[in-house]
């Protein structure tokens, strides 16, 4: 598949995932609780971008941050995502812009020792040291009501090093762990995982439920 097709298809799929991200957010989620996600202080000033916000009526609705990530000195992370795959796997995907200053942009390795604690099964990549977020990047991820090994994601800073935590239902390795580059100039690190039986009983019912349904009458 060319990488545009890929980043193309992200565009879609991830458009009506964020529908569920957001209201799952707004729902609130027992795993705010966790202490991995008490920061403390978020860093230097400069080691983050603000969000603006979309105006529609200006620059054809593109949002105006990207234009301020291509001037950073660093790579910037301008979009942390989900997505359902076809065949029923999924992925957690991280979009990156390279930084004026920066040769080449590395993917994130993944580490046993952080500086964070948590319970259960997940998985944790640490950046590369010439990373910016945006702030709006930090907030959750909440993929649980997919049938995704993934329960959460969040992407954030920690002593100077930007990680991704991904909070697992179940201890499910990858099956993909890749940094594509596209020809727009963006730079997407995908973790795949296998399909599977991964949502919980109680919500397996309500699918089975709603199944066979038409929503046009």
């Amino acid at each position: 598949m060319r990488p545009r097709d890929v980043l193309a298809g992200i565009l879609v799929v991830a458009a009506v995932v964020a529908v569920g991200v957001v209201g799952a957010a707004i729902a609130g989620d027992e795993a705010y609780s966790d202490k991995a996600w008490d920061e403390g202080e978020e860093g230097e000033k400069d080691e983050y971008i603000d969000y603006p916000g979309v105006d529609p009526t200006k620059s054809g609705g593109i949002p105006p941050l990207i234009k301020k990530a291509k001037q950073s000195k660093k790579t910037v992370v301008t979009w942390p995502g989900f997505q359902m795959v076809h065949g029923g796997g999924s992925r957690v995907f991280v979009q990156m812009l390279k930084g004026t200053n920066v040769s080449v942009v590395d993917p994130p390795v993944r580490v046993a020792k952080h500086p964070f604690k948590i319970e259960g099964p997940h998985i944790v990549y640490r950046f590369s040291k010439k990373i910016v977020l945006i702030k709006n990047n930090l907030n959750p991820l909440i993929t649980r009501s997919f049938d995704t090994p993934v329960n959460t994601v969040k992407v954030t800073r920690k002593k100077k090093q930007v990680y991704m935590i991904l909070y697992l239902r179940q201890d499910v390795e990858p099956v993909r762990e890749e940094l594509v580059s596209t020809e727009d100039g963006y730079h997407f690190y995908f973790v795949e995982f296998p399909s599977g039986d991964y949502l919980p009983e109680k919500k397996k019912k309500a699918k089975s439920k709603g199944q066979g349904k038409s929503i046009i009458e």
